[in-house]
């Protein structure tokens, strides 16, 4: 079966966002979040922000601003810098807790 999804835009990224999920849009970020019985999930597109012409100096940036400021992360761990399509790109990812179970949270940074 065919589906047809329109594509969205958030400041300089377009995208088919998940169907089913519901919808939340900031002025900073775009998310969309998703409960199934117990498990929960959620993915969102935050606006661009200036370079420092540096991967590692922008994902650290985006790891503290977005991540680290409101939660305590345990377990963490970053992927090395890569090249796709023109852009760097870096991971990092880490354990959190709420309401006493873990949360798994993964930033991609495109610089």
């Amino acid at each position: 079966m065919a589906v047809n999804a329109q594509k969205e835009s958030f400041d300089i990224v377009s995208y088919i966002p998940p169907q089913g999920w519901n919808k939340d849009s900031k002025e900073d970020y775009v998310s969309y979040s998703r409960i199934d019985g117990a498990s929960w999930s959620q993915i969102a597109v935050y606006k661009s922000r200036q370079s420092s012409g540096s991967i590692e100096d922008d994902a650290q940036k985006d790891w503290e601003d977005i991540v680290l400021k409101s939660h305590t992360v345990e377990q963490e761990d970053k992927t090395q810098p890569q090249s796709a399509e023109g852009w760097q790109v870096m991971s990092r990812g880490g354990v959190w807790q709420y309401n006493g179970a873990n949360v798994a949270t993964l930033l991609t940074t495109y610089s």
